[in-house]
């Protein structure tokens, strides 16, 4: 038996195409916006189930019904809002991701490719990245850059460059070190751009 599963098995793989990492990363994706759509569905039926509740308590007292009206209209913008929040989201992360494998690494191209603005869409890929959606990537917060970790193993690119600091307005020079901090006033340099 075990060389009947150990044959299927390799029978599989001979048939099996290999996915591409683009193919991977919007697969997982789709996941983890599943995951996010079904805490959403949760959230919905538990607003459904109060509105119905204090709609039942209401009774036939106008002052209670007018109540039940008040919160059933808070409750029905609290769904809408949520709902048009999650797809936003995954439009722009679908965007994000797109843009990402066609080859652009600047933030700020990406994020007025999606609508967004850098902040946004800096903290979207900070999560990809943190969830393993897109991969074998940082994000280079200086230059404002998603730099690929397989280009780019060498940290002391910007080694020599000038950078003004956004918490004290002084001159710095980057050693290339990451988490390098302001002389004068102890900010990490580069994180004000995302």
């Amino acid at each position: 038996m075990a060389d009947f599963n150990k044959l299927f098995n390799n029978f599989n793989k001979l048939i099996k195409k290999d996915k591409s990492a683009e193919e991977l990363a919007r697969e997982r994706l789709q996941r983890e916006m599943g995951n996010s759509g079904s805490i959403l569905g949760i959230v919905f039926c538990g607003i459904a189930l109060m509105w119905a509740l204090l709609l039942i308590l209401a009774g036939e007292n106008t002052a209670t019904k007018i109540g039940a009206g008040i919160v059933s209209v808070v409750l029905a913008a609290a769904i809408i809002f949520l709902a048009l929040n999650y797809f936003k989201r995954k439009n722009a992360m679908e965007g994000i991701l797109e843009a990402f494998f066609a080859g652009e690494r600047d933030i700020s191209y990406i994020a007025a490719s999606v609508d967004q603005n850098s902040k946004t869409v800096c903290k979207m890929l900070q999560a990809m990245v943190s969830k393993n959606i897109i991969r074998d990537v940082y994000i280079d917060k200086l230059n404002n850059k998603i730099v690929d970790k397989v280009r780019s193993m060498d940290s002391s690119q910007n080694a020599g460059k000038i950078v003004v600091c956004a918490g004290c307005g002084a001159k710095n020079t980057l050693t290339g070190k990451p988490g390098q901090t302001c002389e004068y006033c102890g900010a990490v340099i580069g994180e004000d751009k995302c």
